[in-house]
């Protein structure tokens, strides 16, 4: 063929060309290849000689001549500074060489495949105008995928299928309150405050309606109390257990032997079975009782909420990934659930901290100190909060919240709510073929995914080495490369505090106190009682005035020296 072969803007976004030319006095045919990555009118004729799968031919055609961009410029906003003797992709550390960080390793790798020119793009030109552009590491939304991705007429990127990751937004709930009464509150948790109050009113009116059943015209008041309290203990009892008091009820109430029977079967399961192992798994539990697991629980509870996953979404300083997703979330939502409601409530309550450093933010809330918010405050952050972020950086800033202190950290067991895409993207056009397939085989190799494990590692154990001691360091290796997570200590080096039974002494004293009241109920009758009320009360009276008397003489005798 002879002269420029002009081709459609729309035409160079396809990954593919081949023309197919004839002449009018042959019926044969030709075969043209067009090489993109050279030039706009470069084709090269294919000479088949026998031919049994056209689309296996022309697919090898292809790759075997465009395979070589040839130096072809691709613009990014990645670096390719990478110096052997300073630099490896293959190790956080590999003796005084240090990782390059996965953008770059995945950058390098596509330009030695497909040998291609590197530039980075600056903010001035228009990549979609110029070269063909290449992101790692933009987030994208629903309105981005409308604008840029949707419509293959006039899509600005491609999505490259491989590579990218999808990062889920988890929440924790942390608290640094005091554990002085927790154990005793674990006696009251097994029930909520509905059912104590049904419970405590329902066995009331049993033991009023016991009393009214005993009762006899010939009976006085008197004997109708003494029987109310009788029901009340046998009642407790039962709910402990203790059935002894039984025989003496069905005696007193002959006419119901039934409801007797259904209340001590009532009572067992109440008491003995869901009361007492309830109890014990509130009494084991490592969380307090008042932390919120929930998003909604969190949201109504109206403790302090914060992110740190940041965002370069267009503007000088990062701003919180979470709000820049969370639109598309509560623009699907239906506007008269709650959990509309919820995720309004969410957004406005929100703070974000702003800080580049995830395990230095952790840090300082650990040692109390001021952090700066969105706004440019400072403030500290309250002794209860709830943590929402991508759950690699959630984890880092565990690492510093848990280092100076020891918070409970309640994880939501929830289905992530919030997502954040971040795959590569690469401007439609003659190279998008090329990239697409030498990301798959980075993904299928996993060494994009090593890349990825080693970036963030890297990350942490460098914020990890510059702001603490090296035994957290040595920890937090442990634990990512060995799979240790707690620290093994034997039972007899494993002491017990003093201040950690100060509950327990507090709830044997009561007990005992009350044990006491009871017994001396018990052994001592009403009119002793009066007795030695009387007798105490005479002996302090004469204390009283002993001590008037020598108190009167002092000052008497102080008078008459003066």
């Amino acid at each position: 063929m002879k002269g420029a072969l002009y081709i459609s803007p729309f035409a160079v976004s396809m990954s593919k060309m081949f023309i197919l030319h004839s002449s009018r006095n042959s019926e044969a045919y030709k075969i043209f290849l067009a090489c993109l990555p050279y030039s706009s009118n470069s084709l090269m004729e294919l000479k088949p000689s026998i031919i049994n799968d056209y689309s296996t031919f022309l697919e090898s055609s292809w790759k075997m001549h465009n395979s070589n961009l040839k130096g072809l410029t691709l613009e990014s906003e990645v670096s390719t500074k990478f110096d052997p003797k300073e630099n490896t992709c293959s190790a956080i550390r590999r003796g005084s060489k240090i990782f390059s960080g996965r953008i770059i390793c995945a950058h390098l790798t596509l330009m030695g495949k497909l040998n291609f020119t590197s530039v980075v793009a600056s903010e001035q030109a228009n990549p979609n105008l110029t070269n063909d552009y290449i992101d790692y590491k933009g987030v994208v939304t629903i309105r981005a995928v409308e604008d840029g991705l949707l419509y293959p007429t006039y899509a600005l990127y491609t999505w490259v299928p491989h590579c990218g990751h999808r990062d889920e937004f988890k929440m924790v709930t942390v608290s640094f309150r005091k554990r002085h009464l927790e154990g005793l509150k674990g006696l009251l948790t097994p029930l909520d405050s509905y059912t104590w109050a049904a419970s405590g009113i329902s066995l009331t009116l049993l033991a009023v309606l016991l009393t009214t059943a005993s009762l006899k015209n010939s009976q006085s008041l008197k004997a109708g109390l003494t029987f109310f309290i009788q029901s009340c203990h046998w009642i407790l009892s039962s709910l402990s257990a203790q059935y002894h008091g039984t025989p003496a009820i069905l005696r007193a109430v002959p006419h119901f032997p039934i409801l007797i029977i259904i209340c001590v079967w009532s009572f067992f399961l109440l008491g003995t079975v869901f009361y007492q192992g309830s109890m014990f798994s509130s009494l084991i539990a490592h969380t307090p009782f008042a932390v919120p697991s929930t998003l909604e629980y969190v949201v109504e509870s109206g403790i302090q909420i914060l992110t740190t996953s940041r965002i370069m979404a267009g503007e000088p300083r990062p701003t919180s990934m979470l709000r820049h997703i969370m639109d598309d979330v509560i623009n699907t939502t239906d506007r008269s659930t709650k959990l509309f409601r919820t995720l309004i409530d969410l957004k406005s309550r929100v703070n974000f901290i702003f800080r580049f450093y995830m395990f230095e933010i952790g840090l300082n809330i650990s040692e109390g100190h001021e952090v700066e918010f969105e706004d440019g405050t400072f403030k500290r952050v309250k002794d209860t909060f709830a943590i929402i972020n991508v759950d690699y950086e959630l984890d880092e800033v565990l690492e510093g919240v848990g280092f100076k202190g020891d918070p409970y950290i309640l994880r939501h067991t929830e289905f992530p709510m919030f997502f954040a895409d971040v795959p590569i993207l690469i401007s439609r056009g003659c190279m998008t073929s090329f990239i697409i397939d030498c990301c798959g085989r980075l993904a299928q190799s996993g060494l994009y995914k090593w890349w990825e494990d080693l970036d963030v590692l890297d990350v942490l154990l460098g914020n990890v080495k510059d702001a603490s001691l090296k035994q957290l360091y040595r920890k937090l290796i442990a634990k990512r490369f060995f799979g240790a997570k707690n620290e093994i200590v034997f039972e007899e080096a494993k002491q017990v505090t003093l201040s950690a039974l100060g509950g327990v002494i507090g709830l044997g004293g009561g007990i005992l106190f009350f044990a006491g009241v009871a017994f001396v109920q018990e052994l001592v009758s009403y009119q002793m009682l009066q007795y030695m009320a009387w007798k105490c009360k005479r002996g302090a009276g004469v204390v009283l005035t002993v001590l008037k008397i020598k108190i009167l003489r002092r000052v008497w005798g102080f008078g008459s020296f003066c």
